[in-house]
This record gives structure tokens, sequence and C-alpha cells, in this order.
């Protein structure tokens, strides 16, 4: 049986961490370039830019930039840099806002990137009980009475991608009778470029809805 599912809100993170600290980028030199090239990309105002010298980490540099209807966060540091986005409007906006702060590195080795993917789905003309009855049937005997309701978990190996996939799927507290739809991926110990992994991890994706039976209804 399948089940056509329609996204009410999406939530998407990405963390990339160096294979060492790109300590060339306290550099007065170094930094200008970057501020440079942050305000090229995403077409910035200076005062979009924020510094923080007290973490320089993972949120040296952080700035936000709405892509309608997008809302995205960057925090950059020198161990690592993150990539959170809001309701983007699809899968492409968020390769190419990645992709970006991806080639921001400079070709500095990446040792792990991880993507995680939140979303609250409505599911059209069935009950979201009904899915979960479909994928995990069994309930325990004394739950029978008291059971409010169901989820599930799988954990993944995809050993020729260095990719461990960890999936959950719980009924959403955001949408009345809707279903939650939990995804992360890391790419450990890292061998691609952000545009490769992204490609994979889409995939993937794609092959985890395919085998729970459910079908989206328009964009993410």
């Amino acid at each position: 049986m399948s089940f056509l599912i329609t996204a009410e809100n999406t939530g998407f993170s990405y963390v990339a961490t160096f294979v060492e600290p790109n300590l060339d980028l306290l550099k007065e030199e170094s930094r200008l370039l970057l501020g440079k090239k942050l305000i090229k990309s995403f077409g910035l105002h200076l005062n979009e830019i924020k510094y923080n010298f007290e973490t320089l980490s993972n949120s040296w540099i952080t700035f936000s930039k709405i892509l309608n209807p997008g809302f995205f966060q960057v925090s950059y540091g020198l161990e690592e840099f993150s990539v959170s986005a809001r309701d983007p409007l699809d899968e492409k906006q968020i390769a190419e806002f990645c992709g970006k702060i991806f080639e921001l590195s400079d070709k500095t080795p990446v040792s792990i990137q991880k993507m995680t993917l939140n979303q609250h789905f409505n599911v059209v003309e069935s009950k979201v009980d009904l899915f979960f009855q479909s994928i995990n049937p069994h309930t325990p005997s004394k739950f029978d009475g008291i059971l409010d309701s169901r989820g599930v978990s799988y954990n993944l190996k995809i050993p020729e991608d260095q990719l461990s996939i960890h999936i959950a799927l719980a009924k959403s507290v955001f949408v009345k009778e809707g279903l939650f739809f939990y995804v992360e991926m890391q790419f450990f110990p890292n061998k691609y470029e952000f545009y490769p992994a992204f490609a994979i991890a889409k995939k993937h994706y794609d092959f985890i809805l395919d085998t729970l039976n459910l079908s989206i209804k328009g964009e993410l």
C-alpha cells in the first residue's frame, strides 16, 4: 500500500568538519578574503556578517539569509562549518547554498560530512496510524487499550560510500494526524566533495521513501 504525503514543514542542516583546523584563516589577509567571498557569493551587506573570536572552532563567522521562502543560517569556524535551513524552496536551493559554502573552504580537506533532514508530513487521503501499522504491525499485548501512537527507527550502513544513515518516524506533534520523518546521513571517513555527497544522500533518501511506500506530492 502506497501513502501519498505532502510536506508541511521542512528543516535541513549540514555540517562539515575539517581534517585539521584551518589556522590560515587567522591571518588578516585570509580573513578579509573570506569576507569578500561571502559578500560576493551571497549578496551580503557588511553589517550582516558577524565575527566572534570566542568561538573560533565552529562559529567564528555567522550570517543569515532569506531566500524566499527559505531561511538559511551559517556558522563558519576554523574546524567546521554548518548550514541550517528552514522551509527551503526545494532540493536545488539547498544544494546551491551549501555548495557555495563548501567551495569557500578552498580545498581544505573535510573528514566528516553530515546532513540531517526533519520533515512534518500530511498524510493525504489516509490515516497516519495505517501507515505505522503497515511498517510496525506488532504491538506488545500489554499495550492493548493504552497505546496512543507508535513509531520506528532504522540504522543503515552503506560501506562503499562510508555512509551511516539513521532514520526515525513518529506521529507528528506539529501536523494534526501527520507524520514526522527524520533522517541523518553521515559520511565518515569522508571521501567526497559536497555535490557528489549530496547526490548520494538524495539517492538514498528516495530509496528510503520508496521502501517505506511513501510518495511525496510536490516539493520536499
